[in-house]
């Protein structure tokens, strides 16, 4: 099923996917696999890039409202944005500087610092990490900063403030019990975008001693995700298959999340929520389900050692 859905990618709905989503899905593909054919199709988006100021900005409210328009946590992180308004803007700066310095060899370190100073970078780090409640809201949106940041800095002699950050993250991680179950889908994205920032957003394979330490984490996933199945959507789960191949770990959900998978392809080929509590609300055009079909794909496709 895996080689269905990604025939269809690499060829008919990779010309029809926005240049975003195309550059999402190839850089992905690309930093997974290595083969040469993303790596082609990157350097041709490669002025488009550089033409465009920002990258995986952080989702405005009114696209996760349309995307899930009754989904409370939109609310409820709302004023944590408007207590951290730089965040939005740094992490598109950082994911800018990150795409070029990784798939391009270019650096921006000049256009991070004419944004603002490292220190300021740094502060914000400090700050959300001093948040626990906050880091637990702002799920992915604090992790992917905080990672950004480490690969920014891990490019300078940082290597103590990114080893303190990371351990604080991990730390952060158990301070889910002290909140709602409801809340059990934001622990679910913080532990999978977690065990994802650590390889540098794929960027590189973790060592023996990281994967023993993470493994902790994709079995409390592999946990909430068993206790709430069909109210968890494809995204999730095909993400949580992805931390599985990064830290080497076969779960028992494997084959049920794969069974799931190939009844939810769609007649245009790629896949859709269609068993699962989000088969009325999770959109379907291609565009929309680019994040969760590439994720598939990695999760069936060998992971390269880096």
């Amino acid at each position: 099923m895996a080689n269905i859905v990604k025939k269809y990618y690499d060829t008919e709905g990779l010309s029809m996917l926005s240049p975003n989503k195309k550059f999402h899905y190839l850089s992905r593909m690309y930093l997974w696999t290595w083969e040469k054919k993303y790596r082609h199709q990157l350097d041709i988006m490669k002025q488009f890039f550089l033409q465009n100021s920002e990258w995986e900005s952080i989702e405005s409210e009114k696209d996760v409202l349309h995307k899930e328009p009754k989904w409370f946590m939109v609310s409820l992180r709302a004023p944590y944005f408007l207590l951290y308004p730089e965040l939005k803007k740094y992490t598109s700066v950082l994911f800018r500087y990150r795409y070029a310095h990784q798939l391009y060899a270019i650096d921006l370190s000049g256009e991070v610092l004419r944004n603002t100073f490292t220190d300021s970078y740094i502060a914000l780090a400090d700050r959300l990490l001093s948040d626990k409640k906050a880091m637990c809201i702002l799920w992915t949106h604090a992790i992917n900063y905080l990672y950004a940041l480490a690969y920014y800095l891990q490019q300078s002699d940082s290597r103590r403030i990114i080893q303190n950050m990371q351990k604080k993250i991990f730390q952060i991680s158990h301070h889910y019990r002290r909140l709602p179950k409801s809340y059990a889908i934001l622990e679910i994205y913080y532990m999978t975008h977690t065990i994802i920032g650590v390889t540098n957003f794929y960027g590189r394979s973790l060592t023996k001693k990281e994967k023993k330490q993470y493994l902790s984490m994709v079995v409390k996933i592999e946990s909430l995700i068993e206790k709430q199945y069909f109210m968890t959507k494809l995204d999730i789960k095909c993400e949580f298959l992805v931390c599985c191949a990064i830290v080497e770990y076969t779960s028992k959900l494997s084959r049920i999340i794969e069974n799931e998978v190939s009844l939810s392809v769609g007649e245009n080929g790629y896949i859709i929520d269609t068993y699962n509590s989000y088969n009325k609300t999770s959109p379907t055009s291609l565009d929309w389900s680019e994040h969760r079909n590439v994720l598939w794909i990695m999760s069936q496709t060998k992971l390269k050692n880096k």
